[in-house]
């Protein structure tokens, strides 16, 4: 028989005065009842008087409001407690029991809150969590719940391999159907792949686990279609890197190929480009070996020829290259590809005329006619004539946008302070940051932000990150903002570490802590058949530490000073970004690099000396403008932008602080683009060539360099990055082509570029637009020598093609004349060069078009 209200306080207060439970009081009570019930004898008195003890986790579970439950039982209050942990077995069942009896969104929501605060009671949240899913009714399909499963799974390594922590992680899943589902569960959710450690914390593991699993027949097959399926959902391009890998690793066979082959062409046509590209690559195997169907791979075709990204056009163009065709399906990709080649970049006009076979557009006529007869006109044209007058670049900054939309794009308001998030914005922000994802640009909203209650479900990833970040993370944004949401102590940056070793009798530095070693020397004393010790010296080392302005210092000061401020009561004031002071005069000196914090850096990044800027001026007086320290600070800043967690969201702050500096900014990076070029895992290239292409100030010597160092970068993204932001600027007509010129050939005759590298490059910026590829031209057009560089054929082939193109004769220097005889690549690119006559091209048009200023504009003078 149920219980009336009065029936159930009266058990209620019975049970919390004596030793009887409650299960009898609120069994089968519906919520109105509970809430009652909760009003009689609230939860937390029992909880803050016994601590968590069954019956008051019971309480919790059983009458209170479901986040505020979460985060009392899994508190980092009492989660250190030894006791706590030894009982979480028992105490678990007894939570579960309690929520288990309350409706599915009251589970499902204390699910995600227990899930959330997970670092805080590993082994109690994932035994909750997963019984409440799998033997109630809770929904387990948020990325909460996802990220506490990938957790539990994982496990600790314990000094294994990684094939044996793998091992162990597919044996938990083939051992328990729950645990299989809800790891299919990650390939139906949305951003669940981009766990830290499916990627990168035991992401080597995890691959080893998905290869065990996919011996099993059936689990191949069905790992294989979860991660194309995962492919074909709209989900961001960012999120899919997990599902990319596991099908790189199951690496599909033809026919596995063509058992999927419309899952397949549906991901050849969706939005990220990284999808497509990998999609490209499987079908290549199917189609070579006769098992994909031509007719719906030509009519997938389209939608990918519309593209803009060169590898995926050149990818697709051989792709339909590789299809057996019969003369229908032949002249059908011929009308495909003719009706594809005018939004071509000029560099895959030859591979895709090869699969035109009949009635050939006018343009791969004339493209063709070109190549043959160099003097002949270039693209568009049929007469020599005169060439198009591209009028020059601009001498003036691009006009400012309105004081509200400056402001707003700041992140400033009128006062030039940051604008207020509202609770839901600032939430999702500083997740993104906890992460070590997010624009830098924000961190100042961030720390200013008022509310810290806001972030309270975000504590327990903070304790995490605050941890984890400890050794690694010296300058690290999001161990600052991890001490700013637990109010927890974080030592002051310190500057960069020096390690010093100390000669005999020699006083330490007052800012050196030392301490004694001995080191001991061994030698084979063939008499006795022993190794024996043969010197052993004494010393004492200790790190110094090097003051810095570098900007990643500036902002953990920054962020540092924003908690100190709160915890004082004081208000926070966040840096904005500087005002603008007008062009500066810089001065390029060639230094030695400094060296870093063992000395022993330079012999991977190189010891030879190198060109820093510096201002000539008396009137940067704020700290992010002071560049002295650039050189003597190179391989601490270079090894900074390899190392230090959170760099691209330094850079972002740096780029969103020196806005109307963006040459200051470019030279603070000077020593993260030479590393560059010599290694390849740098960071910060995409919010710094991002902040310079999208400037609206005229560039100045230090981005012109910065932009060739860019273009000369070891990794292929780096130097696509670069090309895109020499493009924006050229579009802009704020590219100059002499002064860029002028830095460019400086880097190549001193030997930190390489030719083909740069050559290739700036074939990306010049496919970008027509006025980027006239400035292009130009610069190429005024390099200064290139006697001594490596390779210079490669940058001589690209002037030919592009004063082709352009209809634009170059005049060659003496020392290249010369070499146009012979077979070598400097040859014929010499006398291409030489061949080409003046006449005008749509192309040249075009680039006049976008160069000429519209009337009214500052720079139509």
């Amino acid at each position: 028989m149920s219980l009336d209200l009065a029936a159930r306080r009266a058990l209620l207060r019975a049970a919390a005065q004596g030793p009887h439970g409650f299960t009898e009081a609120i069994r089968g009570a519906d919520e109105a009842e509970r809430a009652a019930l909760a009003k009689t004898l609230p939860p937390s008195r029992v909880f803050s008087a016994e601590g968590p003890t069954p019956r008051a986790c019971y309480l919790l579970a059983a009458l209170a409001k479901p986040q505020f439950a979460a985060e009392t039982i899994v508190s980092s209050d009492h989660s250190r407690s030894p006791a706590f942990q030894a009982a979480s077995a028992p105490l678990a069942a007894t939570i579960v029991a309690a929520a288990g009896e309350r409706p599915v969104d009251w589970q499902t929501t204390f699910v995600d809150a227990v899930a959330d605060r997970h670092w805080y009671a590993r082994e109690l949240a994932w035994r909750v969590c997963f019984a409440l899913v799998h033997e109630h009714q809770a929904r387990g399909e948020s990325l909460p719940y996802l990220g506490c499963f990938v957790t539990a799974v994982s496990g600790d390594a314990d000094g294994v391999t990684a094939a044996e922590h793998g091992a162990r992680i597919a044996d938990r899943l083939r051992s328990d159907p729950g645990l299989l589902a809800d790891f299919w569960a990650l390939f139906r959710v949305e951003g669940a792949g981009l766990h830290y450690l499916l990627t990168e914390g035991c992401g080597d593991a995890w691959d080893a686990a998905i290869t065990d699993l996919a011996t099993d027949p059936a689990l191949r097959d069905a790992l294989l279609d979860a991660s194309l399926g995962a492919l074909l959902r709209d989900f961001p391009a960012r999120t899919l890197a997990w599902y990319l890998r596991i099908q790189r690793l199951l690496a599909p066979t033809p026919q596995e190929v063509a058992a999927r082959a419309p899952q397949y062409l549906g991901v050849l046509v969706s939005p990220p480009s990284t999808a497509v590209g990998w999609a490209q690559e499987a079908l290549l195997g199917g189609v070579r070996a006769g098992l994909v169907d031509a007719n719906a791979l030509v009519a997938a075709s389209p939608a990918v020829l519309a593209r803009t990204e060169k590898k995926l056009l050149r990818a697709h163009l051989g792709l339909l290259a590789a299809l057996d065709l019969d003369e229908a399906r032949s002249q059908a990709v011929s009308d495909l590809v003719s009706a594809a080649l005018p939004g071509l970049p000029s560099e895959l006009g030859a591979a895709a005329r090869r699969l035109v076979v009949t009635g050939p557009s006018p343009l791969a006529n004339l493209d063709a006619a070109a190549e043959v007869t160099p003097q002949e006109p270039g693209r568009g044209e049929a007469s020599v004539g005169e060439a198009v007058t591209v009028p020059g670049p601009r001498h003036t900054a691009l006009p400012r946008p309105t004081p509200e939309a400056d402001q707003a794009s700041r992140g400033l308001n009128d006062a030039g302070s940051p604008t207020a998030l509202s609770p839901q914005e600032a939430f999702a922000l500083m997740a993104e940051h906890l992460e070590g994802t997010g624009d830098g640009a924000d961190l100042a909203r961030l720390s200013a932000y008022p509310d810290l209650a806001v972030f309270a479900p975000l504590r327990g990833r903070a304790a995490q990150v605050l941890h984890d970040t400890w050794d690694a993370g010296q300058f690290s944004p999001r161990r600052y903002l991890a001490a700013l949401i637990l109010d927890a102590d974080a030592p002051t940056p310190r500057g960069f570490q020096r390690y010093v070793v100390l000669s005999p009798g020699e006083e330490p530095p007052a800012d050196v802590q030392v301490e004694d070693f001995t080191m001991t020397s061994t030698g084979y004393d063939a008499e006795t058949g022993q190794w024996q010790e043969a010197e052993r010296w004494h010393g004492r080392s200790g790190y110094a530490s090097v003051h810095t302005l570098a900007p990643a210092a500036l902002l953990a000061q920054a962020l540092f000073a924003a908690r100190m401020a709160r915890r004082i009561g004081a208000p926070v004031t966040p840096p904005i970004p500087l005002p603008a002071t007008g062009p500066l005069p810089w001065r390029r000196e060639v230094r030695a690099p400094g060296q870093g914090t063992f000395g022993r850096e330079l012999e991977v990044l190189g010891t030879r000396p190198r060109a820093f800027w510096l201002a000539e001026t008396d009137e940067l007086t704020h700290p992010a403008l002071v560049l002295e320290p650039v050189a003597a600070e190179f391989t601490f800043r270079a090894q900074q932008a390899r190392e230090q967690d959170g760099y691209d969201q330094i850079v972002a702050w740096a780029a969103w602080l020196l806005r109307e500096h963006t040459d200051v900014l470019a030279a603070h990076q000077h020593p993260a683009l030479y590393a560059a070029t010599v290694v390849v895992n740098v960071r910060g290239s995409a919010p710094l060539f991002a902040a310079l292409g999208t400037s609206t100030q005229v560039p100045t010597a230090p981005v012109y360099s910065a932009l060739a160092l860019g273009l000369g970068a070891k990794e292929a993204t780096h130097r696509a990055q670069a090309a895109e932001a020499c493009a924006a600027l050229a579009q802009a007509n704020l590219l100059d082509p002499e002064p860029f010129a002028h830095e460019l050939g400086a880097h190549l005759s001193e030997g930190t570029v390489l030719a083909g590298r740069i050559a290739d490059a700036l074939a990306d910026a010049a496919s970008i637009g027509a006025l980027s590829g006239y400035r292009v031209l130009q610069m190429l057009a005024v390099l200064p020598d290139l006697t001594g560089v490596r390779n210079p054929g490669a940058l001589v082939t690209l002037t030919a093609r592009l004063a082709r193109d352009y209809g634009t004769p170059v005049a060659l220097p003496e020392a290249l004349a010369a070499k146009g005889r012979g077979s070598s690549v400097l040859a014929h690119a010499v006398r291409d060069l030489a061949a080409v006559r003046a006449h005008p091209t749509d192309l040249a048009r075009e680039a006049a078009a976008t160069a000429t200023p519209q009337k009214g504009d500052p720079d139509d003078l």
